[in-house]
């Protein structure tokens, strides 16, 4: 059975999700996952353009608020979407990941949910028995 990646949660107004990993690597990587599959059917989305991403942060919560709003920059600002990624290195304060994904089409990619940012409501990362938890909450 495949791994669980994330699931949306009920929130009030906005969009909330639980992430899910076996480690950070695998919870990041599943974090930025669920952001382009809420955003966009990526399916359709070729690997034409890579982009190393480089994050660091006091604490593993910003880290991860952060890396989303890595993703959400890039798309508002450089028109990008991205839906590969590999991240070569983590820990709690520090990630680098190479992205892959191209450029966005309108007409060609839709839009189904727009994200304007995400917040630091109910942020959290935890251990959890299984693995690694994390609670994002984004403003829609």
């Amino acid at each position: 059975m495949p791994e669980k990646r994330y699931k949306q949660i009920d929130h009030t107004a906005d969009l909330g999700i639980d992430v899910f990993g076996k480690d950070l690597k695998s919870l990041f990587e599943n974090a930025a996952f669920a952001y382009a599959d809420i955003i966009t059917d990526f399916s359709g989305i070729k690997l034409t353009q890579e982009k190393v991403f480089s994050v660091e942060a006091d604490d593993v919560e910003l880290l991860l608020n952060f890396w989303l709003t890595e993703f959400l920059r890039s798309f508002f600002v450089d028109k990008m979407l991205y839906c590969a990624y590999n991240i070569t290195e983590i820990s709690d304060t520090k990630l680098v990941c190479i992205a892959k994904g191209e450029p966005y089409q309108q007409g060609r990619h839709e839009i189904k949910k727009e994200i304007k940012a995400v917040t630091f409501h109910q942020l959290s990362v935890k251990k959890t028995l299984d693995g690694y938890e994390a609670r994002v909450v984004f403003d829609t």
